[in-house]
């Protein structure tokens, strides 16, 4: 400690007297100081400096428990000891512990008539001065320039019993009472340091120095001397540059205000810590808990893992390992961990960070692979806390980056079918610019195309067609009715017929691929493809009195037909009608003509059925007649019919028509006849063996018999 030249004045106090001390004025001072004095010592101090201010006390008679002090209150500033630190110049003779400041200001009159600053020697009974230190120093503060005068009035005291000894009146007792003032500048008390290892340094702490308001902190080592590191106006501070095993002193020392001077002295000691670093923990999310990794600490043994819960830190495990997992977590929830290095002792070497390093754990997706329709399907669960996940396929090149989404699948459509691919999931940000989860291991599938279907209406069903798929054995067929899916029949082809169908019904089919041991090598278009069935009309070609006519029954859901003829450029389309029959006119007697029907969309654009086998007649035109009256009858004349063998002449009567001869010639007398009747006549070209070779027009000729 510093010595110093201490001024005192001493004054005796009577009860029969009226005791103050009296000060001295001091002189103007500059800007940035002030003048202090107390009896016939004056110092001069910078504003944020320090004085010190000391009051002994000497009694006669009875022990004194309180006295107050009155100060003046023009004095800016002041700080002091604390109650406890007071009993070190009194002596404890009871337990109590008094917890109000030593220094207390009152700004109006207090129930003594007090005004200032006011300090109390102890402020509960329990206490007497101690006779071997009987000096109270009290520290202030200078906070403005000026010139000042300390003097302090003895206002209140009281025994041992609590009664009152003096006060105001300074009359009650017989008793003498006096005290010596000084003032210096003050040197504070000595800053004693601890130091101990800290997560992220050494950490040098110290009690509050009454009156400091800057430390300098030092450090040596083994192999070198003090060395100033850092200024601050708080008790603690932690040297970050330390290496680990490595052990380091420090002391501490309080400065003026602006850091210019020494205000204290300095444990020559020390305080000495071996640092270990508290080892920083790395989280990372593997398959199924957190993975904890950190950097080995020199000289440690083993290392004991937190975890923080709603107790705070407990223990989870310790290794001597650098890594372990928490497998005791769930996906979506926030987890903190710290750790600490130990000693073979089990003792604890390092600190700790006490915030802890935190991860959100999210599982690695657990997926499986299967055949779609068109690709290859990545499917899994919906993992908690998970904003995105990135889909990998294993190539040439490793893993390769496939697609991100917020889905829990995806269909990779790049694929060939005989082919096989490897996939894993991984839970990313919703950015996609940092992981968020570990992965599990590639799985792989060997991808089978699922067959694509093709169909068409043939004449009497439903044609399903489709491309092979490499390396399957077989195909089955579905088609959807009232229950789902149902098997229509296996096939080693390319090609199926369904026949059991219905004319304007909609028939939906799916297929898949097989392997000989009848297990599914693809999947499914689970919307099947659908088409609806048109039957190819049945149709039928016969002579007509003026043409061919060709004639089909109604085909259900059909909306219109297109009847083709077969000539010298094949199938020609000759018309399309909503009907159910057609006469081709353009024809010629005794040529053959070949026909056929399909149906078609409503506007044309395309065809709705197939059609059947062309169907062929030769025409044979119809003869006309001519009728005329002659005296025996009704001359009944027609034109000859190339390739006809003879001619059906026919009435009609009651019954319809009637034969009425056969002839080889052109003309024919119906001699049964009356005069002034209508007869009605018909004809048809024949065969040689009876055959109709024309039709007939069905209206016939009609004439009025008149016998000429």
């Amino acid at each position: 400690m510093m010595k110093r030249k201490i001024v005192s004045i001493i004054l005796t106090l009577a009860l029969i007297l009226s005791v103050c001390g009296v000060g001295c004025i001091g002189a103007s001072a500059a800007d940035d100081v002030a003048t202090i004095t107390v009896g016939n010592k004056t110092i001069t101090a910078k504003v944020g400096e320090y004085i010190e201010y000391s009051i002994a006390f000497r009694t006669t008679g009875d022990s004194i428990t309180t006295a107050q002090v009155e100060l003046p209150i023009d004095f800016s500033a002041f700080s002091g000891y604390s109650q406890d630190e007071i009993a070190t110049h009194i002596q404890r003779i009871a337990p109590t512990t008094a917890n109000s400041s030593v220094v207390r200001r009152f700004d109006t009159p207090n129930t003594f008539g007090i005004t200032g600053y006011v300090m109390n020697f102890a402020n509960a009974n329990g206490y007497s001065f101690n006779t071997e230190k009987p000096v109270l120093k009290l520290i202030f503060g200078v906070e403005k320039a000026g010139s000042y005068h300390l003097a302090a009035k003895v206002r209140y005291v009281n025994d041992i019993n609590d009664n009152v000894v003096i006060d105001n009146d300074y009359n009650r007792h017989n008793a003498r009472f006096s005290y010596v003032e000084s003032v210096d500048e003050a040197e504070l008390e000595t800053p004693q340091p601890n130091a101990a290892t800290y997560a992220g340094g050494v950490r040098i702490t110290w009690d509050p120095v009454p009156g400091a308001k800057l430390y300098r902190v030092y450090v040596k080592t083994e192999s070198s001397g003090w060395a100033r590191i850092a200024e601050t106006g708080e008790t603690s501070y932690i040297d970050p540059n330390v290496v680990s095993g490595k052990r380091y002193t420090y002391t501490v020392r309080c400065m003026s205000a602006d850091g210019s001077r020494f205000i204290s002295d300095y444990d020559r000691d020390g305080a000495s810590a071996v640092y270990y670093t508290a080892p920083i923990l790395r989280l990372s999310n593997a398959e199924d808990g957190v993975q904890i990794s950190w950097d080995a600490v020199p000289q440690a043994d083993s290392y004991r893992v937190y975890y923080r819960g709603s107790n705070g830190w407990t223990k989870l495990v310790d290794t001597e390992d650098t890594s372990t997992v928490d497998y005791d977590v769930d996906s979506g929830t926030r987890y903190t961990y710290t750790i600490r290095a130990m000693d073979e002792n089990g003792d604890h070497l390092s600190w700790f960070y006490p915030d802890g390093f935190s991860i959100t754990f999210l599982s690695a997706p657990t997926f499986s692979l299967s055949n779609a329709a068109d690709g290859v399907q990545i499917s899994w669960d919906k993992v908690e806390g998970a904003e995105n996940y990135r889909i990998y396929y294993y190539g040439s090149r490793g893993w390769t980056k496939l697609a991100e989404t917020t889905n829990n699948a995806f269909i990779d459509t790049d694929v060939s079918s005989n082919h096989t691919y490897t996939y894993t999931v991984r839970c990313i940000n919703k950015e996609g610019t940092e992981f968020t989860s570990d992965y599990r291991p590639g799985k792989s599938i060997k991808y089978y195309a699922a067959p694509k279907l093709t169909l068409s209406n043939e004449e009497d069903g439903v044609r399903i067609r489709w491309d092979a798929v490499a390396g399957a054995s077989k195909y089955r067929v579905y088609y959807k009715g009232s229950n789902g899916w149902t098997k229509l029949e296996d096939t080693t082809g390319t090609s199926v017929l369904d026949t059991d169908v219905a004319s304007g019904t909609n028939y939906t089919y799916t297929i898949r691929a097989m392997d000989s041991d009848n297990n599914h090598l693809s999947w499914y278009y689970t919307d099947g493809f659908r088409i609806q069935f048109i039957r190819a009309p049945e149709f039928s070609v016969s002579n007509e009195a003026d043409g061919v006519k060709i004639s089909w029954d109604k085909v259900g859901g059909a909306k219109k037909y297109r009847i083709f003829y077969y000539g010298s450029k094949g199938w020609t389309r000759m018309v399309d009608t909503t009907e159910t029959s057609y006469i081709d006119k353009d024809v010629s007697s005794n040529h053959t003509y070949t026909y056929t029907v399909r149906c078609i969309t409503e506007d044309g654009s395309a065809y709705t059925s197939d059609f059947r086998s062309g169907k062929s007649v030769k025409y044979v035109e119809a003869p006309k007649l001519t009728l005329s009256n002659t005296s025996s009858g009704v001359m009944i004349r027609w034109n000859s019919v190339a390739g006809a063998s003879k001619y059906r002449v026919y009435y009609k009567g009651r019954n319809g028509w009637t034969k009425l001869t056969d002839s080889t010639g052109t003309s024919f007398v119906d001699t049964d006849v009356k005069d002034g009747t209508p007869y009605t006549y018909t004809i048809r070209a024949m065969d040689a063996n009876n055959n109709h070779l024309s039709w007939f027009y069905t209206d016939g000729f009609t004439i009025t018999y008149h016998k000429s």
